[in-house]
C-alpha cells in the first residue's frame, strides 16, 4: 500500500487495515511452521505497511494534540502473548531425617563377613 493511499483513508479504515495485516502476519508465521511459504516477501511487505499506517496514525494524533493511541492486536495474537500460568509447586516440606541404621548391626555384619573370609582362606 502506497503512502498516498494510506493518507487518503480515514482513521477507522486504517485501524481495520492494521488489524487485517497483523492477522495476515500471524497466519503467515503459522503457515511457515507447517509448510514452506511461497512468497516470503509478504512478511516484510506486511510489516512495513503496518509501520507506515501506524506512523500516519501517530502523525495525525500529534497534529490534533492528542497522544497516539495504540492499535489493539488481533485476538489470536493476544492469546499468544498472555503468560502461561506455571503449575504451582508443592511447598517444600522440611527435610525429614532419614532413620539411622543401627550401627552395631552394620558393624556386626561386616565383622561376620571378615571372619567368614578368614575361615575360608585358612581351611
Amino acid at each position: 500500500m502506497k503512502l498516498k493511499e494510506i493518507r487518503s483513508r480515514s482513521e477507522a479504515e486504517l485501524r481495520e487495515d492494521v488489524e487485517r495485516l497483523r492477522r495476515e502476519l500471524f497466519n503467515l508465521r503459522a503457515q511457515a511452521v507447517t509448510s514452506p511459504v511461497e512468497d516470503t516477501t509478504r512478511f516484510r511487505k506486511s510489516r512495513k505497511t503496518v509501520a507506515r499506517i501506524l506512523t500516519v496514525l501517530a502523525e495525525r494524533a500529534r497534529a490534533a494534540g492528542k497522544p497516539a493511541q495504540p492499535v489493539a492486536a488481533p485476538k489470536a495474537e493476544k492469546a499468544l502473548k498472555k503468560p502461561v500460568a506455571k503449575a504451582e509447586k508443592p511447598a517444600k516440606a522440611e527435610k525429614a531425617e532419614k532413620p539411622k541404621k543401627a550401627e552395631p548391626a552394620k558393624t556386626e555384619k561386616k565383622a561376620e563377613k571378615k571372619s567368614e573370609k578368614k575361615k575360608g582362606q585358612k581351611g
